[in-house]
């Protein structure tokens, strides 16, 4: 079961699969602040296409190679796209 944060004033989102017995609180779940949250059932995932992987590869290389951006600076950048 996938589990994503809730969309705040920041923009921060989080995802977490877990196991869950249809019964019990997941211990996966304990530590979130209290809100609103999507969950949706994840029977399996999608296999990567050749191409998907290849760009995973390429960006692991760009980033061993010093070539990386600052995860604020990205932070930085979604925002001011999505700004009204």
């Amino acid at each position: 079961m996938a589990v994503a944060a809730p969309e705040t004033s920041r923009y921060s989102w989080a995802m977490a699969i877990i196991n869950w017995n249809g019964n019990d609180l997941p211990d996966a779940l304990r530590p979130l602040p209290a809100g609103r949250y999507t969950v949706e059932a994840l029977d399996e995932s999608p296999p990567l296409t050749a191409a998907e992987e290849d760009g995973l590869i390429q960006a692991l290389d760009s980033l061993r190679a010093g070539r990386g951006i600052d995860h604020d600076d990205v932070r930085a950048r979604v925002l001011k796209r999505i700004a009204p």
